[in-house]
């Protein structure tokens, strides 16, 4: 499990960009609800999209952008890997 998990953290080589682990499986839950996702399905798979500003609190920040891979989600949130690009590319010029 854990070179899994170091290989997956070298798809986003950006130091502007944060990798987590979360073993529990809380993250997954909370972002379902955060994501309206149907069933309480758990939020795997997702790709979320966060500006400079967010902070996370108490709770985890609404994210600006995400889309997934999830077969019961929003069919207009489907991963479209250009649509991501141009979405986490304007965050990261926003960003600048």
């Amino acid at each position: 499990m854990r070179l899994a998990v170091s290989r997956a953290t070298t798809r986003l080589p950006d130091e502007r960009v944060s990798h987590y682990w979360d073993a529990e499986g809380d993250l997954v839950k909370t972002y379902s609800r955060i994501l309206g996702l149907p069933d309480s399905r758990p939020a795997w798979d997702v790709y979320l999209l966060f500006d400079g500003n967010a902070e996370w609190k108490d709770q985890p920040p609404a994210p600006q952008g995400w889309m997934h891979q999830l077969p019961l989600a929003p069919a207009e949130r489907r991963l479209d890997g250009d649509r991501l690009a141009a979405e986490v590319g304007q965050l990261l010029n926003d960003s600048e």
